[in-house]
């Protein structure tokens, strides 16, 4: 599993895994994490699989501000925010850590993909993955998990399809943004960063064109999307776990449990 969601909403996503006929979590062996953000690691402390995850991050989920170890990290609104949806998320984060190696920036001998420093490689099935280390434009120590042969990207929220968004949610971020004024802890590293994941998407569609294929974007927020000039396109429609499945799911986990 790459990130875990609000811990508030972990029974949420334990009866939406089973819906979706994905077993018990025994079945569950890793969670990765992209960063340190509670909508993204805050339910990694209920379940007993190990988190991958990096120094920095692990560091933020200690600390009480998430814009820590950025330029920002002093920012009264930054900490205050992160103490609030904190608490009334359930913000439980990994205690059960696997620690990707530690580089240094100014390492020339660090293996590259675009712009970005390869952390670490590892398996899911069949399919190669790479972690790559951000450049901290939406949190310091975010990690953007790669398979370049099929071309599969989990960019975080360092890229989201905004118009996939319902319009809650959309209500949401307009609350974010009022509270903090940005989600990003550096807007300006943000936007290089943006950019950079746009052109290593592009290389890798450049590479799929003989297949016929485009490089898959599992965005931080929204639909799985490409890229088509520049603009994000929704590869399929979304489908929205509902209150009406969820019950559905309680239902038929109580009929078996009777069973």
């Amino acid at each position: 599993m790459i990130d875990t969601g609000y811990g508030v909403y972990y029974q949420d996503v334990v009866t939406m895994l089973q819906h979706y006929r994905l077993g018990d979590l025994s079945r569950l062996k890793r969670i990765y994490i992209t960063h340190a953000d509670a909508d993204h690691c805050g339910a990694a402390g209920f379940f007993s699989a190990p988190s991958y995850l990096n120094h920095e991050t692990l560091l933020i989920t200690q600390e009480t501000s998430r814009a820590y170890g950025s330029c920002n990290q002093g920012c009264i609104l930054e900490e205050v925010y992160t103490k609030i949806i904190n608490i009334f998320s359930k913000f439980t984060p990994p205690s059960n850590v696997v620690l990707f190696p530690e580089i240094s920036a100014s390492d020339e001998n660090i293996e590259k993909r675009g712009a970005f420093s390869i952390i670490a490689r590892f398996h899911i099935g069949d399919l190669n993955f790479e972690a790559l280390a951000g450049l901290g434009g939406h949190m310091h120590g975010e990690v953007f998990y790669l398979c370049p042969e099929e071309g599969l990207i989990f960019p975080e929220d360092a890229v989201i399809n905004f118009k996939s968004l319902s319009s809650d949610r959309t209500e949401y971020n307009l609350l974010v943004d009022y509270l903090m004024t940005s989600v990003n802890v550096d807007s300006k590293l943000a936007r290089e960063e943006r950019n950079a994941l746009h052109s290593l998407i592009s290389e890798i569609d450049e590479r799929l064109t003989g297949k016929g294929e485009k490089c898959l974007i599992c965005c931080g927020h929204g639909s799985v999307s490409v890229l088509e000039d520049g603009k994000l396109i929704e590869y399929t429609e979304p489908e929205r776990y509902t209150a009406k499945q969820r019950n559905i799911s309680i239902s038929q986990e109580d009929f078996c449990e009777e069973n």
